[in-house]
């Protein structure tokens, strides 16, 4: 296994996997699938949040309610439009507090994985899964993260955008610097 790190980047290279860590405004290259955190239900939003584990939906949930039919399992991971694809990954259940749960961040992330094997893609945007829309933290997701990317056997070569906010640019790289050791 190859391994070269470059901070000046924020880029780890494995073997023929280039992770590139930045935030969402600064994509490092053009993707060919980006990954959304959704729920469900495929109600959340960009502006919604989940942080309370005591009101863990948004306030308009709770008011439409009964018009919400919940039509696909927590881990399943839905293709969405094309150019780029997005890949509207299950990770939440607005009926559970919390909302989210690492089983099904991993399921999805497999999920994610598999696709861009089967798909052969080359280059794909992932979020911290959990964290977007719940209180997933960025260590809890690096190592899920980290586990099931070990778990894959690509043939080809795919370019890996990690998706964090500007201050956990430094922090995401740190973790992922313990590849090797998980």
């Amino acid at each position: 296994m190859k391994l070269i790190w470059d901070s000046s980047q924020f880029k780890i290279t494995i073997d023929t996997i280039d992770i590139h860590i930045a935030p969402e405004d600064h994509s490092p290259f053009p993707v060919i699938a980006l990954v959304e955190e959704q729920d469900t239900s495929l109600v959340l939003k960009p502006d919604d949040e989940l942080r309370d584990p005591g009101d863990d939906k948004p306030i308009w949930y709770d008011s439409n309610k009964a018009e919400l039919l919940t039509a696909h399992q927590p881990g399943d991971v839905l293709i969405k439009s094309f150019n780029p694809m997005r890949f509207l990954a299950i990770v939440h259940d607005l009926d559970q507090t919390p909302s989210w749960k690492s089983e099904w961040i991993e399921m999805a992330l497999n999920s994610v994985f598999e696709l861009t094997g089967d798909k052969s893609l080359s280059a794909i945007g992932i979020p911290v899964l959990g964290g977007q829309f719940g209180r997933f933290t960025l260590e809890e997701f690096i190592l899920i993260f980290v586990d099931t990317l070990k778990k894959q056997n690509f043939e080809h070569s795919l370019r890996i955008w990690l998706i964090v906010k500007p201050e956990e640019c430094q922090k995401t790289y740190e973790l992922l610097k313990v590849f090797p050791a998980l």
